[in-house]
């Protein structure tokens, strides 16, 4: 009751996230964010990763990711398309590009550039990215947790890590 007026409760979005790590070189993931007010679907995401864990030397650190977007709203519906590389050049840095690109508007909604200082057990990032539709161009610095593959929560055999024999 607001001011002795009946209102509807009104819930938070849930958002869903499903990624299958299908092979050492390819994994797909979906992610959907559902308006439960309006029982709506506002956002769906759909992409693949392709890892170059088969490829010979300083390839094998290399990742390619194609998606799909869709977003809806109550005035407008965009359905994009995104690519992204992502690149370990040594143990220490790495670099990232990302492009999304729209079909109704027939313009790119984002770009941005990562460039990645590996430390021991975290990195150090620096992040530019500009939206073209808001004439945006933003600076950011972060610094995240890294884990390698035989920690990665992720990946590999979580039981065992777990309960060792």
């Amino acid at each position: 009751r607001d001011q002795g007026v009946d209102v509807g409760r009104s819930w938070l979005h849930l958002r869903y996230d499903l990624r299958l790590n299908l092979s050492d070189w390819f994994s797909l993931r979906g992610r959907a964010e559902q308006d439960v007010n309006r029982g709506t679907l506002r956002d769906l995401s759909v992409s693949a990763t392709f890892s170059g864990a088969l490829l010979p030397g300083a390839f094998r650190d290399l990742q390619a990711t194609l998606g799909y977007r869709e977003i809806y709203t109550d005035r407008l519906k965009v359905e994009a398309i995104n690519w992204g590389v992502t690149w370990k050049l040594t143990p220490a840095w790495g670099i990232a590009l990302e492009q999304q690109y729209d079909f109704f508007s027939g313009e790119f909604l984002r770009h941005s550039g990562r460039l990645i200082r590996y430390f021991q057990g975290f990195a150090f990032e620096v992040s530019v990215s500009n939206d073209p539709q808001q004439d945006d161009t933003s600076v950011s610095f972060s610094v995240a947790p890294v884990f390698d593959a035989a920690r990665d929560p992720f990946l590999g055999d979580r039981r065992a890590q777990l309960y060792p024999n």
